[in-house]
């Protein structure tokens, strides 16, 4: 009986432990975005040309994530794709306004928000393709 009190106590404890790392919620959108830049990085070093940018027309302030593909009758143009983790929001400000990334896995390095004022989330985006958090601009 003691055996069978002692193991639930230790179940009781690693479930304590456990429990609060685990979220229902939708994840950050500093999350999702780092997701998607690193699967972009694994997909450009396969010889694909993709850039970020921010819609200004139909969904303003949502970022539009586009592929280059060649067509041998209308050239070259950029067209959109999808991503495992498809980002959301339409709060979304990039400077410069175009993030490119190369062939060899790098990117133009950035500075993006989220958000509006009082809640507004900076981050820098660096040459290799990861977000930081940063409290001014």
């Amino acid at each position: 009986m003691i055996e069978l009190i002692v193991t639930a106590a230790i179940l009781a404890a690693l479930a304590m432990l456990i429990a609060p790392r685990v979220s229902w919620t939708d994840p950050p959108p500093k999350r999702v975005l780092q997701r998607a830049f690193i699967e972009v990085v694994d997909m450009v070093r396969d010889g694909d040309s993709v850039r970020f940018r921010i819609d200004k027309e139909e969904n303003i302030g949502a970022i539009i994530h586009e592929v280059l593909v060649k067509n041998e009758e209308t050239g070259t143009a950029w067209q959109t794709f999808k991503l495992r983790w498809e980002l959301v929001g339409k709060e979304w400000v990039f400077n410069p306004e175009i993030i490119y990334f190369s062939q060899d896995g790098t990117c133009t390095p950035a500075k993006i928000t989220w958000g509006s004022h009082p809640y507004q989330e900076n981050y820098l985006l660096t040459v290799t393709g990861y977000l930081v958090d940063v409290d001014f601009f």
